[in-house]
């Protein structure tokens, strides 16, 4: 019997090891892993609907509810061990997973958008990360002033598949929302308005934040030309194998700031595996996305404890961040204990359930930009984001949430 299982070609090593024990386990049954890399959407909506569809697909958070709404993906609320384990997982990774309660697949990790800073240059203006964005622009300012660094603020907010994060991870750690209030004329005082401000005020009379923000890159924080970045924690072993083994700037995590105080919340992304409604051979494609999302067949928390140790990402189920071999093995590069507390403060993007979320999404991340380099108003552009997601429900209706 042969499955096949399509995701996008991260660490296709270390997956291929994971699938050999799946192999192992499962005798008889062979696996064949392929890469989509670019159009994944629309390769993999081509692909899903025709005569042989893959049995498991890894599901972007931005196509999972256009995927269920048109029944491209298995609902697994009928099987109690994805209940069980949806259950287990923290509520971020939850709700990404499972909206309403109806579970659609399992998550190899969940990660969430922390603040990285150089140590050495922080040490030069302050004694502690910054925990406002404001005490972070006056780190900003006095590092520029010192010709530490030109451009202290790197930020990437490059056009992304599915979400902005850094700006939701902003805009959490802030207390704002875009969308809870529905269609509103935006208050300049609101979190959302007041970071956009920040931003243009940073890029256009401080000079600390690096223009090329539309840049997908975070190498100036790793090659100690910024100071301050956003991040996923799992860069957090990127950044301590660029030290130990080029001598790279020693890069250190912290909270997301928050606009009056410290930052209270974060953003978090949660990709997972998901049976597709068509797939052939049902039972085993079900104990492929079981073996790879959650439990293996010796019960084991295997991929998650795989993924965790070998490539630095974080797990969805804070019983896996606990055992022994994979805190030891975090240890090396973050402190586990920080590590959990900043994926407890996850929490996922707004209308990521909504059939309607990709393109609002990706045309809110230009509003965005327009803001910052003040093509509109902040306030034009949050008013504009709230009308097409207005429209978009309206024409498009509710999802699964």
């Amino acid at each position: 019997m042969a499955l096949t299982l399509a995701g996008w070609p991260f660490r296709p090593d270390l997956l291929e090891q994971g699938l050999d024990r799946f192999r192992n386990q499962n005798p008889g049954v062979s696996v064949s892993f392929t890469e989509v890399l670019n159009d994944y959407r629309q390769r993999l909506d081509e692909w899903m609907t025709s005569e042989n569809p893959p049995n498991v697909v890894q599901v972007r958070e931005g196509q999972a509810a256009a995927w269920a709404r048109a029944g491209m993906i298995r609902p697994l609320g009928d099987m109690p061990t994805f209940v069980d384990l949806s259950g287990r997982l923290r509520p971020a990774a939850r709700e990404a997973v499972a909206p309403g309660g109806e579970v659609f697949g399992l998550p190899f990790y969940s990660d969430v958008m922390v603040l990285a800073f150089n140590r050495e240059m922080l040490d030069q203006v302050g004694d502690r990360p910054p925990q406002t964005w404001e005490e972070l622009g006056a780190f900003a300012k006095e590092l520029r002033a010192l010709g530490v660094s030109e451009t202290p603020i790197s930020l990437n907010f490059a056009p992304k598949v599915n979400a902005n994060l850094p700006w939701w991870a902003m805009l959490y750690a802030a207390g704002g929302t875009l969308l809870a209030g529905g269609v509103t004329d935006a208050d300049p005082q609101e979190p959302a308005a007041r970071l956009l401000h920040l931003l243009r005020r940073f890029l256009a009379e401080d000079l600390t934040l690096d223009p090329g923000l539309g840049e997908a890159t975070y190498s100036g924080l790793d090659g100690s030309v910024s100071a301050f970045t956003l991040v996923g924690t799992y860069a957090a072993r990127q950044f301590a194998e660029n030290r130990k083994r080029n001598g790279g700037p020693p890069i250190e995590l912290a909270p997301v700031p928050g606009l009056d105080g410290p930052g209270a919340a974060t953003v978090s992304w949660t990709p997972f595996y998901a049976v597709t409604s068509s797939a052939p051979d049902l039972e085993e494609s079900i104990l492929l996305a079981l073996h790879l999302g959650g439990i293996d067949a010796g019960g084991e928390f295997f991929s998650a404890t795989w993924w965790a140790r070998e490539a630095g990402l974080p797990p969805a189920y804070p019983e896996v961040l606990a055992s022994p071999d994979v805190s030891q093995a975090v240890s090396s590069w973050v402190d586990p204990a920080f590590l959990d507390s900043v994926l407890s403060m996850g929490l996922p993007v707004e209308a990521m359930w909504e059939p309607w979320f990709e393109s609002w999404e990706q045309w809110s991340q230009d509003e965005i930009m327009r803001a910052i380099w003040a093509t509109a108003t902040p306030e034009e552009a949050l008013g504009a984001i709230r009308s097409s997601a207005h429209d978009l429900r309206t024409r498009m209706g509710q999802g699964s949430s």
